[in-house]
């Protein structure tokens, strides 16, 4: 995935983020994972670790790796 987005430190985050969003808007699956993390994350702590594993930290990764 690194590979895949060219240009500036700036451009190249400012395509992960828009990665990110599209991905989010597109796939109903990470939809409804977002939304339970969101609203019973208190009660299943599993879903939000499993939301997190799956999405948030490869995110954070890629991103970090550019700053």
């Amino acid at each position: 995935m690194s590979d895949s987005f060219k240009g500036t430190c700036a451009e190249r985050l400012r395509q992960r983020l828009l990665f990110a969003f599209e991905k989010i808007s597109k796939d109903k699956k990470i939809q409804q994972m977002l939304r339970l993390s969101l609203t019973e994350g208190l009660r299943l702590p599993e879903i939000v670790d499993r939301h997190y594993d799956e999405f948030v930290e490869p995110l954070a990764g890629a991103i970090g790796s550019l700053i």
